[in-house]
């Protein structure tokens, strides 16, 4: 079941990877093309994307969950149970590299290109029609370029000081203190709930769905309490 358990965390932290390199593209797409962001960015297609991280992650994960390893796979200094991906160094640094390298290499050339784009706008130095600068213009503006920007920098700034203890050990073969790796290990996981603090303040469209998601809570509440159908307030009939 440890091993299980390090299995899933790994096949999830792929699919964050993977996740916020799709919305790198999306936002590039949004910026790339703007008069046929629309029509070209469609439902079908982002479903697609989802399904082929998954895919894509649950498969490459697999190996080192079936490898002969003679360690428990429950790491006593960060309280987590991990795969042992030693017993496999090939694969791991195969996975690393079809993992990270695509990841990596799309989150900085679409956001530079972003970055690029709005610097040409606002300096008056883009050559395009009118039409084509003002839907520029509103993508640019669009909340979600600011919030997809600041998640992504907010996860890989979150799991940059694991990467240097794992490269420090690994080149100067010292492992460092208990306490280094359960910070370094934590500080990375707990990426996940600084979701909530930059999507709730930045995004609109999080805090409308936040507000009716605790109203239809409430609601549930008082559906359950009032065991004669009484009348409900007027939110809990606008949710309905």
């Amino acid at each position: 079941m440890c091993r299980l358990s390090g299995y899933i965390e790994a096949t999830l932290w792929c699919v964050s990877v993977y996740s916020f390199m799709w919305i790198s593209v999306d936002r590039y797409q949004a910026i790339r093309k703007p008069l046929r962001y629309e029509t070209f960015q469609t439902r079908a297609r982002g479903q697609c994307w989802m399904v082929f991280s998954w895919m894509c992650a649950a498969t490459l994960c697999c190996p080192p969950l079936f490898a002969n390893q003679k360690k428990d796979n429950f790491d006593s200094d960060t309280l987590v149970c991990m795969l042992d991906w030693g017993t496999t160094s090939a694969y791991t640094l195969t996975l690393g590299i079809l993992v990270l390298g695509p990841s990596i290499i799309s989150i900085v050339y679409n956001y530079l290109y972003i970055i690029c784009k709005r610097r040409k706008l606002y300096s008056g130095s883009l050559n395009k029609d009118k039409e084509y600068a003002s839907a520029l213009a509103e993508n640019l503006a669009n909340p979600n370029q600011k919030v997809s920007f600041i998640l992504v920098l907010t996860f890989w700034l979150s799991w940059t000081p694991y990467a240097i203890v794992c490269l420090y050990e690994y080149i100067g073969e010292e492992k460092k203190s208990p306490m280094v790796h359960f910070a370094v290990v934590w500080i990375g996981v707990l990426n996940s709930c600084w979701k909530f603090v930059v999507l709730l303040p930045l995004s609109p469209e999080f805090r409308l769905a936040f507000k009716l998601l605790c109203k239809s809570l409430c609601c549930r509440s008082k559906v359950r309490l009032d065991g004669d159908g009484g009348m409900m307030n007027a939110d809990c009939e606008m949710l309905e």
